[in-house]
């Protein structure tokens, strides 16, 4: 098993293409972290991966909001030491976000940045100190192709994520 002993985060873990990673990284012995918003349907998602023989946990986490990142890596170091790799799944979505910038509010567009960006700017130097200490780690960023094919806030949002990526790996 590839990721036996690791522990992945997985931000917006509970449903979709989070609840796909972390399928598939249990699968290769990873413990995981769904970390998501919605408690309810992450504590479904970790029982189920720990249904099938995986380690799992569900912890409360809104990637816009420093304070419930840090709760939620402090449960992740207590249940498994600490983290080894991230993905930072969780986001606002395209249907809502996907129009021009004048049709949305500000209000509704800073919720978004804060959201698709300083999420993706809170868990990995949240998680950093953690993976360096372990002697390095994973960080994966989901952006969108419609950061490089539209200029809706939607778009911008991931096109600043595919920076934030280049970034990081400076």
């Amino acid at each position: 098993m590839r990721f036996e002993g690791r522990t992945a985060v997985i931000t917006g873990g509970a449903i979709g293409f989070g609840r796909a990673f972390a399928r598939a990284l249990v699968a290769e012995g990873a413990n995981a972290v769904i970390a998501d918003i919605d408690t309810d349907m992450a504590e479904r998602t970790a029982a189920e991966l720990v249904s099938t023989g995986g380690k799992a946990i569900a912890v409360d986490c809104d990637v816009a909001d420093q304070g419930r990142v840090d709760a939620a890596l402090a449960a992740t170091a207590e249940a498994f030491g600490g983290v080894d790799i991230v993905i930072n799944n969780a986001g606002l979505h395209l249907t809502k976000y996907n129009q021009p910038f004048g049709v949305l509010s500000r209000k509704e567009i800073r919720d978004l940045f804060d959201v698709n960006v300083m999420g993706v700017i809170n868990v990995t130097l949240a998680c950093r100190d953690s993976m360096r200490a372990r002697g390095g780690g994973v960080v994966l960023n989901i952006s969108s192709m419609a950061g490089y094919m539209s200029a809706t806030p939607y778009a911008v949002s991931k096109l600043a994520v595919r920076g934030l990526t280049v970034a990081f790996a400076t």
